[in-house]
């Protein structure tokens, strides 16, 4: 940053430049890469696809010629008939009678084998039994077919290639495991069937094609074509098939099996995962889409389009289309080449163009610098200015430095006016000092007279304020002698109550007394009257009784029973007689005592009632005496509270006393600092009147 700051502004023009177009020549190239990859991506893809379709079309094709081939094999030279013949025979005792048969079978679908590139021909009959075969590689062919008797025997023709069927060398084997003794696949096919199949880590391309025979029908009475075996025709897909693909495209191709590799043009890359393909419910070759990739083995990197295939609709295996990415990247380059190309041309064309343009720039921008040289190295000529005649940023960089200088000098100007005008203010400046520390001192006597007064007034409201304080704390215990007095009269005059209520209920309660001893003495005196009914009737009782006792004695020895009654009678009377006046003697008793009784009651009635009068009076008393009471306290508490509002304004009397003489002392302090800020303004004064003329000096350097 620092050399940036030391470098010159046509340097910075020449670095910037050369900069941001080697910025841009980085993003444009970066950007072009990803373009370029992207294209190459897409272009590799279609690449794939195009190797893909011709795969797919091409196993159609050979589709089309193995059902044909195997069309031809099951008629050709009266086949139907010829194998008719060897199913009928395939147990007979004699092998000779067959053996040209089988032969001719054999020669006839090698001929068309060898023809078509076929790999493996076999016959069956609709019992899965095996007739003939033909095996073919790329050296040799076998011919063969299974003889049942007498004995289970292969017999096999081995011969090249290149060699006529007639040199074939013939054997008898008892075991070959190249081909099935049976059809292992149930139902047999009774039709046409094209498909792909895996056989022996191969991708091949299997017909089924049924075989007919004139059989005569007993319910047409006719003969009529029926099937009575079929031909399996296999082609491998091998390494001529992958050629012709690869050269066509200018791709690679390898082909998968779940074993790994089966053929194909990389070596190197020898297995796939084929989990990822899912089982399906119906496939179609060429409805398959390809499966884009990347893959990294031992000869490279690729970009690989994968075409799943599969067999009873689970996947078995796969055609790699390979594309080199060397080939993209080699493109990818040559493009960086040749923007790099252009880059450098551009810089070279960049480069003597910002210089001629940094020129006409520097140019305006250094007349102006050494405009400004000249008026900061001269005498302060505020009168000089620029002259460019440009109209971009440097001329007006000039006009507005012109203006700059117009103002500058105007405000020199002002300052050269107001240098004298301060020089005057500093000697009034300086007398105005003066005067102010003469007044400071006048108003430091005048506020220590104040002070000492203020102090004398606050030492007189202390006192007050204490002796008020002390009449307050009186008054404060009349208040509460005169609420405990009021308490105590209210709880007496309560009391006067009760014993009021208490005399007025004794009082009711004597009244019922007395009413209920009247009731008793009248009782009493009726009783009286029942005993003295009771002794007449004993009386007569009596007179009764000695009249039986006379009349008894006249009637002699039978009144003598009545004589004894009349005696018990004459008893019962006595007793009555006793009793009643027992009776008598006790109501008597009773009538006395209610009688005293009542005359007590009477005396306790008349005293009660007097108590009541008397409570009475003494709870009027009672209560006139708590009015009185209380009124003497409200009375007592409103003077309290006077003489504690007389006591706060004393107090704060004294407060303000006390803060008179705190502000006498700031007073004082204020006046301090006035005198002495009174000599610092004579000594600033001095100094203004100096700095005066120190900025007369300086706007004299100045020519305006």
């Amino acid at each position: 940053m620092l050399s940036m700051n030391r470098m010159k502004l046509k340097n910075k023009l020449m670095f910037g430049a050369l900069g941001i177009a080697i910025f841009i020549i980085l993003i444009s190239t970066t950007v072009a890469s990803v373009i370029i990859g992207k294209q190459n991506r897409e272009a590799s893809n279609k690449v794939l696809i195009k190797a893909g379709n011709i795969i797919i079309d091409d196993i159609e094709a050979l589709q089309i010629k193995l059902l044909s081939e195997s069309r031809q094999m099951a008629t050709i030279n009266d086949m139907g008939t010829k194998i008719q013949f060897l199913i009928d025979e395939k147990n007979g005792a004699d092998p000779m009678l067959t053996r040209s048969s089988y032969r001719e079978v054999v020669r006839d679908i090698h001929n068309i084998g060898i023809a078509g590139q076929l790999w493996k021909i076999t016959i069956y009959d609709l019992h899965s039994d095996l007739i003939a075969f033909v095996i073919i590689d790329k050296e040799k062919a076998v011919l063969g077919y299974l003889q049942r008797a007498p004995e289970l025997a292969f017999q096999l023709g081995t011969m090249k290639i290149k060699e006529k069927q007639q040199d074939a060398e013939w054997k008898s084997e008892k075991k070959y495991d190249e081909v099935d003794l049976k059809f292992k696949i149930t139902p047999v096919p009774q039709k046409e069937i094209i498909q792909i199949e895996p056989i022996n880590n191969f991708i091949c391309l299997v017909a089924y094609v049924p075989i007919n025979a004139l059989v005569f029908n007993e319910k047409t009475n006719n003969l009529q074509p029926t099937p009575i075996g079929f031909v399996k025709a296999v082609k491998k897909l091998d390494e001529k098939f992958v050629d012709r693909v690869s050269n066509l495209t200018d791709t690679k191709i390898n082909i998968f099996t779940r074993e790994g590799l089966s053929t194909g043009n990389l070596e190197s890359y020898t297995k796939i995962n084929l989990n990822p393909f899912m089982p399906v419910e119906k496939w179609d070759l060429k409805n398959q889409k390809l499966v884009f990739s990347d893959v990294n083995i031992k000869q490279g990197s690729f970009y690989q389009g994968l075409l799943p295939i599969y067999y009873q609709n689970q996947p078995i295996g796969a055609f790699a289309t390979l594309y080199s990415m060397d080939i993209a990247k080699k493109n990818t380059l040559q493009m960086i080449k040749l923007l790099a190309i252009v880059a450098v041309i551009c810089i070279l064309l960049i480069l003597p163009i910002t210089f001629i343009f940094s020129n006409s720039l520097i140019k305006p921008i250094s007349t102006v610098v050494a405009g400004l040289r000249d008026i900061a190295e001269g005498e302060g000529d505020l009168t000089a200015r620029l002259t460019i005649d440009t109209e971009d940023e440097v001329g007006e960089l000039a006009k507005w430095f012109n203006i700059f200088l117009a103002k500058l000098q105007v405000i020199i100007k002002d300052l050269a006016n107001n240098a004298e005008i301060l020089d005057a203010s500093s000697v009034t400046l300086s007398n105005l000092a003066g005067i102010m520390s003469k007044s400071s001192e006048e108003s430091f006597m005048r506020s220590n007279s104040v002070a000492a007064a203020a102090e004398e007034m606050s030492a007189n409201l202390n006192s007050l304020s204490s002796t008020m304080e002390e009449a307050s704390s009186n008054m404060g215990m009349v208040a509460a002698a005169s609420e405990e007095m009021t308490a105590t009269v209210n709880e007496i005059a309560q009391n006067s109550e009760k014993a009021r209520g208490v005399t007025e209920q004794a009082v009711v309660q004597a009244k019922n007394a007395s009413q209920k001893m009247d009731q008793l003495g009248k009782a009493a005196q009726e009783i009286g009257q029942v005993t003295e009914t009771i002794n007449e009737i004993s009386a007569q009782t009596k007179l009764l009784a000695l009249n039986a006792t006379i009349e008894s004695a006249r009637a002699g020895e039978a009144g003598k029973g009545f004589a004894v009654v009349a005696n018990e009678i004459k008893e019962l009377a006595k007793q009555t007689e006793v009793a009643t006046e027992k009776i008598k003697r006790m109501i008597e008793g009773i009538q006395n005592s209610t009688k005293s009784t009542v005359s007590q009651m009477q005396m306790i009635s008349k005293v009660t009632n007097d108590v009541n009068e008397i409570v009475s009076s003494i709870a009027a008393a009672v209560e006139e005496q708590s009015v009185t009471t209380k009124e003497i306290s409200k009375n007592v508490s409103q003077a309290s509270s006077g003489i504690q509002e007389v006591n706060t304004n004393v107090s704060q009397s004294s407060n303000v006393a006390v803060d008179i003489s705190k502000d006498i002392a700031q007073v004082n302090v204020a006046v301090n600092e006035i005198s002495n800020n009174s000599a610092q303004m004579d000594m600033n004064s001095n100094e203004l009147s100096q700095l005066a003329a120190k900025l007369k000096e300086t706007v004299r350097r100045f020519k305006i």
